[in-house]
């Protein structure tokens, strides 16, 4: 394994030019190409064929689909010594630009990547764009295979990295607005996703979920959703053919007859591919002190086999004004509900949100340790979902049930006083406190055109999981 890591460190030679090593990725945005080895074309950049195995339908003049970009920001401490002897692995996580945005719009994120040490991967859209299915520009008109495009880089990240720092099992997607779409598309090569204005991607949303639990095996999602009630660009109330619902841009309403709105997604989601059981409850509620923004976030239900929260934003638009980065204030929190699970779920060790830190048996590290050590695989068994469930008890000894007893109090006194501050907590369990940077608002747009005809978009007081909006 030393010898793994140090040519990582060191670097190689391919036909006789020197490939990038660990040391000269650590710390800097790269921006590479992924030769897609499946994607065949023509000597004159002609695709042919019609095949679901990424290669592409044509008979077109387009770009080289074949040979796709990204954006690949590995933390600093992942070429420290003091990392290879904790840990292997880390977090790696997807960010997916808008239709029309191009993959500046999400490096931001690199201070998150760097924060809390995860690999951050920015696809670059093809024309600006991405396709899912129902959503958008030119990658959709042409049906690219873009599903392909993310396993194909997990995959080649996966083998160029040995298993020291990317593994295919430990992945992670956020999307804003067509990207959003995308992360929801692709949700089977993701342990977890947070779309942002973007969801829905499926004619029969029944249908599609059941073919989704049945692709992964019926192994859950984690779900993370956000939408703002005054999204113009792509309503909350969900994108259809139906003239008395509010009219989404970019062609998104010629799909489906019916609309879902955001809230019908993830208590379809949440019950399909999660498991949840009963109403949903709040889990947070927020008033920024700036820009009359409030958002109030939601658990789908109960006893759920992965975290399925949605957020409701108010007076956020599309997040876009004047960027993603600025207008979108739960960045912070999406990177922590990664590492939660990262951290929890996988590496079996105890998160902080305030300190941003893992514990591994009983050891308090930092965010640059996962509990993924060399012997994590062996010790990480994804369970029998065939056959799982969470009982209202469940098997456990007198004494576990006794101190889950007196947990349960404590819990319930600070929730009690918790409950009489201004901003109110309940079992929120993958996000922390945050504050809203000021802002300010540019009437220049930097996604989608809005030069469309709208339709009304209703405000709406409270959302409600059984019904539209």
């Amino acid at each position: 394994m030393l010898d793994d890591w140090k040519r990582l460190l060191m670097g190689s030679q391919q036909d006789g030019q020197r490939t990038l090593n660990l040391r000269d990725m650590c710390g800097n945005l790269v921006t590479e190409t992924l030769e897609i080895s499946n994607c065949t074309s023509t000597d004159n950049g002609r695709y042919s064929g019609g095949y679901d195995d990424g290669r592409y339908s044509g008979g077109y003049e387009v770009t080289d689909y074949c040979s796709r970009d990204y954006d690949l920001y590995i933390p600093t401490a992942a070429c420290g010594h003091a990392h290879y002897r904790r840990t292997n692995v880390l977090p790696l996580v997807f960010a997916v630009h808008c239709f029309g945005c191009k993959s500046n719009a999400m490096r931001y994120m690199v201070d998150y990547a760097e924060t809390y040490n995860f690999v951050l991967a920015i696809p670059h859209g093809i024309q600006s764009s991405f396709n899912a299915q129902q959503c958008c520009g030119e990658a959709l008109a042409q049906n690219v295979d873009d599903v392909g495009f993310f396993q194909s880089l997990i995959q080649d990240l996966s083998s160029r990295w040995g298993g020291n720092i990317i593994s295919p099992e430990l992945v992670y997607g956020f999307g804003w607005s067509n990207g959003g779409y995308m992360v929801v598309n692709a949700a089977h090569l993701f342990r977890a996703i947070a779309p942002v204005s973007g969801y829905q991607i499926y004619d029969d949303p029944a249908t599609g979920l059941s073919n989704l639990v049945q692709q992964i095996a019926q192994r859950p999602i984690g779900l993370f959703l956000h939408h703002s009630q005054d999204d113009q660009n792509v309503a909350i109330t969900g994108c259809c053919t139906d003239t008395t619902m509010p009219e989404c841009c970019c062609g998104l309403s010629n799909f489906v007859d019916q609309c879902q709105s955001a809230t019908d997604f993830v208590d379809a989601f949440g019950k399909t591919v999660n498991h949840c059981q009963g109403e949903p409850t709040i889990s947070l509620e927020q008033i920024y002190r700036k820009g009359r923004a409030e958002v109030t976030c939601y658990q789908a239900g109960s006893k759920c086999w992965a975290n399925t929260t949605y957020c409701i934003h108010n007076h956020r638009g599309h997040f876009n004004r004047p960027s993603l980065s600025k207008a979108f204030p739960m960045s912070d929190e999406v990177s922590d509900f990664f590492a939660r699970d990262a951290c929890e779920t996988v590496g079996g060790g105890s998160w902080s949100s305030e300190e941003r830190a893992c514990t591994c048996d009983g050891v308090v590290g930092d965010a640059s340790s996962y509990c993924l050590d060399q012997g994590w695989t062996g010790r990480f068994q994804e369970p029998d979902w065939a056959h799982y469930s969470i009982s209202d008890g469940g098997i456990m000894s007198n004494a576990t049930a006794i101190a889950l007893s007196i947990v349960m109090i404590v819990l319930f006194l600070i929730m009690f006083v918790l409950a009489k501050e201004e901003r109110k907590y309940r079992d929120f369990k993958a996000v922390s406190t945050f504050e809203l940077s000021d802002f300010s608002v540019d009437p220049k747009l930097d996604d989608e055109d809005e030069t469309f005809r709208r339709r009304p978009v209703p405000i709406i007081s409270r959302p409600n999981l059984s019904k539209h909006i």
